[in-house]
């Protein structure tokens, strides 16, 4: 079942431009006090930019950018908390908040509101007409993320590994899922040379993409697009994803184990393996085990097993280990405990997890992402 990540967005800096160019931000909130602060962060690194006091309401900022970014307006109504000035704005839920994300590039943008930050138009920006465009759009799926988020919330916890709750939420992730790539090729096809592209293909490809579907959509971008600094990184993420492709052999790798022996993943060729993703810290992976160990003892005598990978921290060894015995994962486990910067994980382009490959007895990949019975059902196609 597709539950981690359900709404979320990556937003990276996707177009690097020749030169740093200069960017203006000027703007003016109605109804705010003498005390009042605004703070420009950038979305993506999370990190501070610039903070000013607003004069009768108004605010601005300038800088240079050689890549547009995701940015956010924080606005403090009663001052700046300082008691909280070690995390970023975007990360505080102070009382007297406003929020506003919105793209920074390389224009002279204007940011107005007769009331509340969140209420405010953009103006002289491209790249945020486009997004706006895009959002509204989008606003035709509200309803079934409403579905969604009900089901979940009135679902006890207990229940949600159940069979009927399971075909349900897939029923609308399903529908959610495709509407959401419908408005993403259309707005592709219309604007092939647009900033937002190749976030969008990131977004039609998931968590597990599948090359053979996003490379054409990147191919149809236009030549500047794909020839900025971020294009050349998404093509050289496409070979990547060319290497762990369905059909392809599986890119060896060595990793300690529990003891501290180096197992590697050619160790198990002759046999059916999946190389599970997973980590102590995470929820679906944990509620995701029961489903595993069953598969694992049905099948464990007929040529197959697992390699358990997990993106634990250097300090989760204790709570990786504990997770191994109370889940009765009694396979093969190995990690390098560097958590998302696993060296395996990066290699195979691990994006969420629960995630896992299995890879045939000749070495080479199977299927990726079986989960809850895809996993048995597989193995009963493959398995006589």
């Amino acid at each position: 079942m597709k539950r981690l990540f359900l709404f979320v967005f990556i937003f990276s800096n996707l177009v690097s431009l020749a030169q740093p160019a200069a960017y203006t931000i000027k703007g003016k909130v109605g109804k705010t006090g003498k005390q009042a602060v605004i703070v420009l962060s950038n979305a993506s690194t999370r990190t501070q930019l610039d903070t000013v006091y607003l004069k009768k309401g108004k605010f601005r900022f300038t800088g240079t950018t050689e890549d547009p970014f995701r940015a956010s307006l924080t606005l403090f109504h009663k001052g700046f908390p300082e008691a909280n000035t070690g995390s970023t704005p975007a990360m505080q839920a102070p009382a007297g908040r406003e929020a506003l994300a919105f793209i920074v590039e390389p224009a002279k943008m204007k940011i107005t509101s007769k009331d509340s930050l969140k209420n405010a138009v953009i103006t002289g920006s491209v790249l945020n007409d486009e997004n706006q465009a895009l959002q509204q759009s989008m606003k035709v799926t509200d309803d079934l993320k409403k579905q969604l988020q009900e089901l979940v919330r009135n679902t006890p916890r207990e229940q949600q590994n159940s069979k009927e709750f399971e075909e349900q939420y897939d029923k609308l992730y399903e529908q959610l899922d495709k509407k959401q790539k419908e408005i993403n090729l259309a707005f592709l096809k219309a604007h092939p040379d647009s900033w937002l592209c190749l976030d969008l293909i990131r977004q039609v490809g998931g968590y597990q993409p599948d090359v053979k579907e996003i490379e054409p959509m990147f191919n149809a971008l236009s030549e500047r697009v794909r020839n900025t600094k971020a294009g050349k990184e998404f093509a050289d993420n496409l070979v990547k994803l060319h290497k762990t492709a369905i059909g392809e052999m599986a890119p060896d790798f060595t990793q300690n184990d529990p003891d501290g022996k180096p197992v590697k993943l050619s160790d198990f060729r002759g046999k059916y393996l999946l190389v599970d993703f997973w980590a102590s810290w995470c929820g679906p992976c944990r509620m995701e085990n029961p489903n595993v160990v069953k598969t694992y003892n049905e099948f464990k005598d007929k040529n197959f097993t697992i390699l358990g990978v997990s993106l634990d921290r250097e300090n989760g060894r204790d709570a990786w280990l504990k997770a191994i015995e109370k889940d009765q994962l009694t396979w093969h486990h190995v990690s390098d405990l560097k958590f998302w910067n696993n060296e395996a994980a990066k290699l195979y382009m691990v994006r969420a997890i629960p995630d896992n490959f299995l890879i045939g007895p000749d070495g080479r990949i199977v299927a990726r992402g079986l989960r809850g019975d895809k996993l048995r059902e597989k193995l009963e196609e493959l398995i006589k």
